[in-house]
């Protein structure tokens, strides 16, 4: 009877042993779902803005706030500069080759479309027109090739070349035309180009405008035929 008892008791004592030990190693213990997660800091967006993905930059975004865009560099800022520069002198020489089929116009309805007339009032002028006309436009290319496109600029350098290409020598053909005193041909020139040309000119806007959006910055000019 004593035995049993002992027994009885010993028992008691070892499982209240156990389960005191447990108490006391259960929070050691710790599974991995509780571990502590490390700690992420992210960054500080206004409560009335959405995350941006990590995939589309935000032009004009807070350069504090945009971690996305690349750094824009002084090279690059030089380069669009230069750029905006040549597309307007590109878009006069338009102008000037209109100028010219204007006076050619003119002269026929001044001298009642007398040919020898014509020729006489404008052979001249449109003569050293379209030689100056053509010596311009080779330079502004030549110069334009001169600006090596910084890191970021080679896609828009590289169309936009071709661009001003294409329309140098549709307009030099024309303005040579003139020179023949053929406005109905003069015409179609223009007219025949027009598509490759508008083509190749909205290729270099694209692009600059993709450019832009890399960078976050406000695209400034339309490349436009």
């Amino acid at each position: 009877m004593l035995t049993a008892v002992l027994i009885s008791i010993g028992v008691i004592l070892y499982i209240g042993f156990r389960l005191h030990g447990m108490e006391r190693v259960s929070p050691a213990k710790t599974s991995p779902a509780s571990k502590p997660s490390p700690v992420v800091i992210a960054p500080v967006i206004p409560p009335t803005q959405s995350q941006p993905s990590s995939d589309t930059p935000v032009s004009g975004q807070d350069p504090q706030q945009d971690t996305e865009n690349p750094q824009v560099t002084p090279q690059i800022t030089e380069y669009l500069a230069q750029l905006e520069k040549v597309d307007g002198y590109r878009r006069w020489m338009r102008t000037e080759l209109m100028q010219a089929s204007e006076t050619l116009k003119n002269a026929y309805i001044s001298q009642s479309g007398d040919d020898a007339r014509v020729r006489a009032e404008v052979e001249k002028p449109l003569s050293d027109g379209y030689i100056d006309y053509g010596h311009r436009y080779a330079q502004l290319t030549a110069y334009f090739k001169s600006l090596k496109p910084p890191s970021g600029c080679d896609r828009v350098g590289k169309t936009y070349e071709d661009a001003l290409a294409k329309s140098s020598t549709s307009m030099i053909q024309s303005y040579y035309c003139l020179t023949q005193f053929d406005l109905q041909m003069s015409q179609s020139v223009l007219e025949a180009s027009q598509p490759e040309v508008t083509k190749s000119l909205e290729a270099a806007d694209h692009e600059l405008a993709n450019m832009c959006q890399n960078y976050g910055i406000t695209k400034k000019l339309r490349i436009r035929p």
